[in-house]
């Protein structure tokens, strides 16, 4: 059994109109082990695709992250010319 999906064209519209911004973080100070990661780096431009996903281990990122799942779509823009977005 699979999900179709209808896409349909409405205009422009305001982001939050179509979405919600999950702000759920996770804190690279908090845990032990290893966890995946994904960057911007490792999203490909204008596909979509999601390579070179790293495993990081306590210490390798700094800051906060946000935490995401498959019911996310991945939004990330350095500046207007390069924006990259995926289904996770």
């Amino acid at each position: 059994m699979g999900i179709r999906l209808r896409v349909r064209r409405v205009g422009k519209l305001p982001f939050k109109k179509i979405a919600e911004i999950d702000k759920e973080s996770f804190d690279p100070t908090d845990f032990e082990g290893s966890v995946k990661y994904v960057g911007l780096n490792s999203i490909v431009e204008n596909s979509g695709k999601i390579i070179d996903v790293e495993t990081i281990t306590e210490g390798d990122v700094k800051s906060n992250k946000y935490k995401f799942s498959p019911e996310h779509i991945l939004y990330g823009e350095i500046a207007s010319l390069f924006e990259q977005s995926s289904l996770s």
